[in-house]
């Protein structure tokens, strides 16, 4: 594999052998989102920039229903679990602000990985967010 892709669209990405990864970043919300695209052989990678270029162009309406399904799936275990002493539940609405998209992971198989900064929701770990080619939702989930 060559050791810096460059896209038209997103710019380079950078080959990292031992994961076997292209690593790069793409501009959303005002804000740089890192991608880590599967390079395991040149197939695998044209299948990931293709499922990039793919979801880019609906990114925002991904962004939104992610927020909506991490809302619904883990609002109820941040107020229940993950409260540091004193803190008062969150509104649902509070939970969609504060969560942003940090990093996509496009690997060989048929899902796509979205991983959320939690603004101290749960004191630093990551929202795992997983969604099937198709669109659908499948998880998630708090992450270290």
């Amino acid at each position: 594999m060559q050791k810096v892709y460059k896209d038209a669209d997103f710019g380079e990405f950078k080959y990292d052998e031992r994961m076997e990864w292209y690593l790069g970043q793409i501009n959303f919300a005002a804000a740089e989102v890192d991608v880590c695209l599967s390079a395991e052989d040149e197939e695998s990678f044209n299948k990931s920039l293709t499922t990039l270029h793919d979801l880019f162009g609906q990114l925002s309406e991904i962004d939104i229903s992610a927020k909506d399904f991490a809302t619904a799936e883990l609002l109820d275990e941040k107020n229940s679990t993950w409260q540091a002493e004193g803190e008062s539940d969150i509104t649902p609405e509070e939970f969609k602000e504060r969560i942003s998209l940090e990093s996509i992971v496009i690997g060989s198989g048929e899902t796509v990985e979205f991983f959320y900064d939690d603004d101290s929701l749960f004191f630093d770990h990551a929202i795992l967010l997983t969604r099937h080619q198709d669109g659908s939702w499948v998880s998630a989930e708090v992450a270290d």
